[in-house]
């Protein structure tokens, strides 16, 4: 069901509706509009990405929204969304003792990505970011990231990243290393 969230007092009362995303003016004032991706996009006949959650995630991060991730619209922009998923990404390995570029010898590199977007997140907001590693094979698994308003627990985005082990010596793609298996909890 779509929800609304009064942002900067616009009365409920002064709800307009318009093509602009959910974005209304009012006397200088905006209104915006969340709800869960398959009610905000029912209109579009294309196919949707639908990131699937797993039971429980096994690190969690928060990070603030400050004003260079907002764009024009008032709203985090799609693309520092992105930057923001790294971070928490970049976190993840830190938790696990690696960084991303030294993983038992071997860095990470991001084999093809899909993101999901939910709601709305403003700046002020602080998002808390929930991921976990999975459905591994010989080179790699996911990364499944959940987004969402620390405040409120309204979900904002989800995230997969599907990665592999690179050698960067020998500029190829490597096997799994056992260990990091071991820390992930995945044997």
């Amino acid at each position: 069901m779509l929800q609304t969230t009064l942002r900067r007092g616009i009365p409920a009362s002064r709800r307009q509706s318009g093509g602009n995303g959910g974005r209304v003016p009012a006397r200088g004032r905006l209104l915006y509009t969340y709800g869960s991706a398959s009610n905000l996009f029912n209109d579009f006949l294309m196919p949707r990405i639908k990131v699937e959650l797993p039971e429980r995630f096994t690190f969690t991060t928060e990070i603030p929204v400050r004003a260079q991730h907002i764009n024009g619209a008032g709203h985090i922009d799609n693309a520092q969304l992105v930057v923001l998923i790294s971070e928490a990404r970049a976190a993840f390995f830190v938790s696990l003792g690696y960084n991303q570029n030294n993983v038992e010898g071997l860095g990470t590199v991001i084999s093809d990505a899909a993101f999901q977007y939910i709601s709305e997140a403003f700046e002020g907001e602080t998002l808390v970011f929930r991921l976990t590693a999975n459905d591994f094979n010989k080179y790699g698994g996911d990364i499944v990231c959940r987004v969402s308003d620390r405040e409120t627990e309204r979900e904002v985005a989800r995230a997969k990243l599907g990665f592999v082990f690179f050698d960067y010596t020998a500029r190829k793609v490597a096997p799994i290393p056992p260990r990091f298996l071991a820390r992930v909890g995945a044997v």
